[in-house]
């Protein structure tokens, strides 16, 4: 999968553990601790949307969201 970061889009890489995500910012150097990484919806000209999401899993939206649960942080953002 991907996250946005800044505007771009990078990788996830490894496996996600819990609730731990890597992702590689190897070529983004302008990435600093304490950015905002966006896993579903939009950031600049970027976003990542659920079918996009469920396409990667192999799965269905209403999976991604379902899989999402009560303990990850969410916010909304106008």
């Amino acid at each position: 999968g991907m996250v946005i970061i800044r505007g771009k889009k990078m990788p996830i890489v490894g496996r996600v553990c819990m609730n731990l995500t890597m992702c590689d910012v190897t070529d983004a150097t302008e990435v600093v601790p304490g950015d905002d990484a966006v896993f579903l919806g939009r950031q600049a000209d970027n976003a990542i949307g659920p079918d996009e999401m469920a396409k990667w899993a192999e799965s269905i939206s209403y999976e991604i969201f379902c899989s999402i649960g009560q303990q990850n942080k969410r916010e909304y953002v106008e």
